[in-house]
């Protein structure tokens, strides 16, 4: 192409765009002129008000806000409290009422939570601040506008980019991105680039900077003393830094900046607004006043006076003015007599109404409106959990004590130290220490008699792990939760002289109290107290995730900007050495599983691999489902094992009522159940059920005869109609009689036996052998196993019914998006329709578990029946099981167990699993095995069947079995 003619395409395409924008900015006036012409100058003067929208029933307050709409023309209106549906309610029926299409506006710094109770609720700024990296901040405020575009709000009051230099702040504080000006100006602007690209106006806050103060200015008017130097360098270089990036409007806060103004607060003052932002800094965006209605105002001013002040010193938008109708009638009076005034007022009128224009008018279609759903919330989730990883920072790491290694873990005590325990951060612990011992210690109600136990626990461990759960906010006392109880016991623990690792879950600034950290081995800053700092912290003592975070502010005796950095090591590196294994093999066991990932084999799944009692890999990939923003898979991420019930509850079962003399495995089931009595299934033996070599058919799919009786499933929308001692709960809504039950054990009783003697595995001989446990026992399998096994070896993640056992879906990852028989995502409840009918608790599957319980039960398997020194099962009837009691029919089953082939090279395990090993595979995309002869245990579990069961891409690509060589691989000769 010649250059005359790409010349002319560039002059043509760009006369195009300059056409196109022409005809935009064409539209816009003429959208402003005439909505202009068409108002009084009484609601020109309103159009620059944004008034508080009343919370609870305050019937005077309502009728002043209608009045404000309707009578004087208001703006706008800002929400500060109530929930989402009533604030949707109340949007739409208050731009119905207006003449001109409302600003709704809301002060959602950290998300809608701020304001509204069941809104979503982020950490506050000041651990964002602590980013290496300031990409998620911009993640999470696009998140916060989408659900503020949701909910019809155009305007959030966001974010506070005032640099918080002092400790004592009472209104900034934890809501600043800390003292550094530069990172806060970084991060400042990635937030209010993220509202304004999505779609909702960015309002930064507090002009000229907030961030010295000891006055709180909802209270009285702050003074502050800096030199103009001073806040050019610091507290005005975020405001100049958005400025030149042309993003946002600017919030004049309520102070009294000596320098610039000796006899005005800012808000009100001519040198500040217009001299300062608008002329030097060049700012020609809207700027509102802050609250009027704050006392740091209504002290000093009477109703009208200030707004008037206000607008005249360059204030476009006048936010909760203390009485609107004074204030219109105050400058509508001004007006008349100042034409000059009059002029500025129709030119911020117009000022006001375009950026209506922009942000508002693009988002009338009420319909459109709807409150935040459940995804919105996951997404939510998945972007703190990052948060709370990436913001973890390590202060001090003497001898490198963290992440805890395998040999401290042995020695190691757990203090809480907290007002309401902590749940979320001692399971996650847990997953990483069996059976850790945790002490709480209540700063609030614990005694001195507590304390004294609580040391002499500490004195017989030579690692103690503290936690402190303290506030992000000052309380009344200024201590952030660390009082004097606190104190003392920190005392006491460093006369201890033990190596210690504090936690700190509240403000940094508290460290300025606790100062106890001097002595520390390690301390790790998490900045607030919840969930997912809980997680977060937990899994980084111990490696599985790193440590990247930097403090935001000064504090004690560390530096702002300081963080020492961690990488993830889930494991110990000398432990490969100390069990014989070649740790690069391990690397390819992460190639394995991310391909299968990648390749949509399952959405995630979890690893781990045990050698002599040791941890030596132990990893999570991918996510719970595969949306992206869906919870990733943990550690303590609980799976649907599905088959694997048969050896982690049926079979353990057995062995216990074998081994207490209760039953024997050559026993006939129909001993112990009579409905087998005039069947054909009566000379069926327990060993020949637990062997698979009963003759019983495979499966049959009893709900496609449950969902034609009326009779036996209840679906309904309210649960609190159903009786649940006559029915059992399938899935959401959906119920089952209990009484199907023994109607299905019938049926079974009832179905005709193969022809051949032979092996082929079956549902039926568990379900029978579930229902003996019961019988024998005097106890539903659950309860048994529960009681003998989980309870008691300290196993906290594994259960049948897992949502009645008080986990929530968030943990557990979904199965089937069922669209036959229960017609929705299964998530909690047990995969398997069969089991489903039986109650959820069957022989042959029902049972969820995390991966760290289910190493735990084949560990005491391997270690003779014995664990944590307790015995569970003797090494005899261990035996017995692991035996192939039909070899010679080439049978390779156990009793319950699965084995390698007997002769060949087996498929379905690595070949080079030996003749001592054994195990289970799940339908739901999970494997356990574990090899006396190496000393190794190996679990796999995944959700492959999510969405659906037709997904074979995990057994096709042999993903399960290929680790497991690699790990037999990896084992060095010796």
């Amino acid at each position: 192409m010649k250059k005359s003619t790409v010349a002319l395409a560039l002059l043509i395409s760009f006369t195009m765009s300059l056409m196109s924008q022409t005809q935009r900015f064409d539209h816009e006036e003429r959208w402003v002129d005439s909505v202009f012409s068409t108002l009084t100058q009484e609601e020109r003067i309103g159009q620059l008000m944004i008034v508080r929208v009343p919370t609870g029933n305050n019937s005077k307050k309502k009728r002043q806000l209608m009045s404000n709409i309707e009578d004087y023309g208001a703006g706008g209106v800002c929400f500060f409290a109530g929930e989402s549906y009533e604030q949707l309610r109340k949007t739409k029926e208050l731009q119905m009422s207006a003449k001109v299409p409302l600003f709704v506006s809301i002060d959602g710094e950290w998300g809608l939570g701020m304001r509204l109770t069941d809104g979503y609720s982020f950490p506050r700024q000041m651990m964002w601040g602590a980013l290496a990296e300031d990409t998620l901040v911009y993640l999470i405020a696009k998140e916060i506008a989408l659900q503020c575009k949701k909910m019809g709000i155009h305007i959030n009051f966001s974010p506070c980019i005032d640099v918080n230099s002092n400790p004592n702040n009472p209104v900034i504080g934890a809501r600043s991105f800390g003292e550094n000006a530069n990172n806060v100006a970084r991060k400042g602007l990635m937030y209010a680039k993220a509202l304004e690209d999505n779609g909702v106006m960015a309002v930064v806050k507090h002009f000229p900077g907030h961030g010295d103060t000891e006055t709180d200015s909802h209270h009285d008017l702050p003074v502050l003393t800096h030199s103009k130097e001073y806040l050019t360098k610091v507290s005005l270089l975020p405001f100049k830094h958005l400025i030149e990036s042309k993003t946002g409007n600017v919030m004049i806060g309520h102070l009294l900046v000596k320098a610039l103004d000796s006899l005005h607060a800012s808000s009100l003052s001519y040198s500040v607004i217009t001299q300062l932002l608008k002329k030097e800094m060049g700012f020609n965006r809207l700027v509102f006043s802050d609250g009027m209605d704050m006392k740091a105002i209504t002290k000093h001013y009477t109703e009208g006076k200030a707004e008037l002040m206000a607008l005249k010193a360059g204030i476009d938008v006048i936010l909760l003015p203390n009485d609107m109708p004074e204030a219109v009638e105050a400058i509508a009076d001004a007006c008349k007599e100042d034409s000059l005034l009059r002029r500025m007022v129709d030119m911020k009128c117009k000022k006001v109404l375009r950026a209506k224009y922009k942000y508002v008018l693009p988002n009338m279609d009420m319909s459109k409106y709807s409150v935040p759903t459940d995804k919105d919330d996951r997404r939510c989730r998945e972007l703190e959990r990052e948060l709370a990883e990436k913001t973890l920072t390590t202060l001090k790491n003497k001898d490198f004590v963290l992440p805890i290694k395998e040999s401290d873990k042995e020695c190691m005590l757990s203090i809480v130290i907290a007002c309401e325990e902590p749940t979320a951060y001692i399971s996650t612990i847990d997953e990483h220490v069996r059976d850790c011992k945790h002490v709480i210690y209540n700063p609030k109600k614990s005694t001195s008699n507590d304390l004294t136990e609580l040391l002499l626990d500490a004195e017989n461990y030579e690692l103690l792990v503290v936690s402190i759960f303290g506030y992000i906010n000052p309380t009344s006392k200024k201590d952030y939760g660390v009082n004097d109880k606190v104190l003392r016991l920190m005392d006491s623990l460093e006369v201890l002289g033990k190596k210690t690792v504090v936690a700190a879950f509240m403000s940094p600034y508290a460290l300025n109290i606790l100062t106890h950290t001097d002595n520390a081995h390690a301390v790790v800053m998490a900045y607030q107290n919840t969930d997912a700092t809980q997680k977060a912290c937990a899994n980084a003592l111990f490696g599985s995730t790193a440590m990247e975070g930097v403090l935001p502010v000064s504090v004690s005796n560390f530096a702002e900007g300081l963080g020492k950095k961690i990488k993830e090591n889930t494991i110990d590196p000398n432990i490969y050495e100390k069990v014989g294994m070649d740790k690069k093999y391990f690397a390819l066991i992460d190639s394995i599983a991310q391909e299968g990932v990648d390749v949509l084999a399952y959405p995630g799944c979890r690893i781990l691999v045990a050698k002599d009692g040791y941890t030596v890999y132990n990893k999570a990939f991918g996510y719970q489902t595969y949306d992206t923003m869906a919870s990733r898979v943990e550690l303590s991420t609980i799976y649907d094992i599905a088959s694997v019930t048969k050896i982690v509850a049926t079979t353990l079962a057995v062995m216990k009522l074998v081994d207490d003399g209760l039953v024997s495995i050559d026993d006939p089931l129909v001993d112990y159940l009579p409905y087998l009595k005039r069947t054909n299934k009566k000379n069926i033996t327990i060993k020949q059920a637990l062997s698979h070599y009963a003759q019983l058919q495979a499966f049959v799919p009893y709900w496609k005869d449950a969902v034609k009786s009326d009779a036996v499933l209840r679906i309904t929308d309210n649960s609190e109609n159903v009786d649940t001692t006559e029915y059992s709960i399938v899935s959401p809504n959906f119920y089952v009689e209990k009484d199907y039950r023994e109607r299905i054990l019938k049926k079974i009783a009832d179905t005709k036996l193969l022809k051949e003697k032979k092996y082929v595995y079956s549902d039926f001989g568990f379900i029978f052998l579930g229902d003996l446990v019961e019988r024998v026992s005097g106890q539903p399998l659950d309860e048994y196993v529960e009681q003998n096994f989980y309870i008691p070896m300290g196993l906290k993640h594994i259960a049948f019914k897992p949502l009645e056992k008080g986990f929530t879906t968030d943990e557990i990852a979904p199965t089937e998006n069922d669209k036959h028989f229960r017609h929705t995502l299964v998530q909690g409840y047990v995969h398997d329709e069969n089991s489903a009918l039986l109650g959820g608790v069957a022989g042959h599957a029902g049972l969820f578990a995390t991966a760290n319980d289910l190493a735990a039960v084949l560990q005491m398997l391997i270690d003779g029946g014995t664990y944590k020194g307790t015995e569970y099962l003797s090494k005899e009837v261990i035996k017995l099981f692991n035996t192939r009691h039909y070899a010679k029919d080439g049978n390779r089953r156990a009793l319950g167990f699965d084995k390698p082939f007997i002769n060949d090279a087996s498929t379905h395990v690595s070949p080079r699993a030996s003749q001592s090993s054994f195990g289970h595979t799940g339908f739901t995309g999970t494997m356990v095995w574990a090899d006396p002869d190496h000393g190794l245990v190996y679990i796999f579990l995944s959700n492959r069947v999510h969405p659906t069961p037709a997904n074979s891409k995990l057994s096709k690509m042999n993903i399960r079995t290929n680790i497991q060589d690699l790990i037999y691989k990896s084992i060095k000769t010796k």
